[in-house]
């Protein structure tokens, strides 16, 4: 055990036999390194003292090193999250050395030969252009990599990984119109809910039947209104079958 108080080092060892500590004796005045050891025996009860303050101090540093890792963890974010965010970098690559004519749509007509592109991103000015190309699936990023060295617009492109997630504009994005289009159809869907049969099955759907419920039940209502008038109107022009009709008197 050692055991650093200040600038000095303090060592606690407890032999199996006396016999060793006092070979360990032998040791004082002994240099070690730079310095000199000073070797003495302690009682018991200081040695057991020095052993439960070494005990403490490896619990105190425990209990930090935990602390340090919950709050490693609360700067992670989700497990989950991450793992998306490295799922969808994996399904996304680098082109670059891209000809001044090259167009999104150039790129999209390329690439779509190797599968689903769900997003691209271009980027660059008129000496530099760029861009990132998010596929559906991991493997056909990979084989994306056959294409460097290709040429599109007069000019070979060079293909390479991605290191971070593309930043999507949800509002207005040219490049991307059934990107926009899908993720617009997403959200109708989680607020009115997925249609069967024709009809919405959310809380839209659940509001709208509710509304026709009760517009229904209100013409209903209506229909016996107006039979119920009708009927006494019968009731009151109808003469009783015993009652002779009076002469008209002038």
């Amino acid at each position: 055990m050692k055991l650093v108080t200040g600038d000095t080092s303090v060592a606690c060892i407890k032999f199996a036999e006396e016999h060793h500590a006092d070979t360990a004796m032998m040791l004082d005045k002994t240099e070690l390194g730079d310095t000199k050891l000073d070797v003495s025996r302690i009682s018991a009860s200081e040695g057991q003292k020095l052993l439960d303050s070494q005990d403490n101090a490896t619990k105190t540093l425990s209990e930090y090193e935990q602390a340090c890792q919950t709050m490693h963890d609360m700067m992670k974010g989700p497990s989950d999250a991450q793992e998306a965010r490295n799922n969808e970098v994996k399904r996304t690559v680098y082109v670059g050395n891209l000809s001044k004519h090259c167009t999104p749509q150039m790129l999209r007509d390329e690439f779509s030969q190797i599968g689903e592109v769900v997003y691209i991103k271009f980027s660059g000015n008129a000496d530099f252009r760029y861009a990132f190309i998010e596929f559906a699936t991991e493997q056909q990023a990979r084989m994306s990599f056959t294409f460097h060295g290709k040429v599109i617009a007069g000019q070979a492109i060079k293909i390479g990984t991605a290191h971070n997630p593309i930043f999507k504009d949800d509002v207005n994005d040219a490049d991307n119109p059934l990107y926009i289009a899908k993720r617009a159809a997403k959200k109708l869907e989680t607020r009115f809910g997925p249609k069967v049969g024709g009809r919405a099955t959310g809380s839209g759907g659940r509001r709208s039947r509710e509304r026709r419920s009760r517009s229904n039940e209100r013409s209903r209502n209506r229909r016996r209104r107006r039979k119920r008038r009708r009927s006494r109107s019968r009731d009151r022009s109808d003469p009783d079958d015993d009652e002779e009709e009076k002469p008209n008197m002038f």
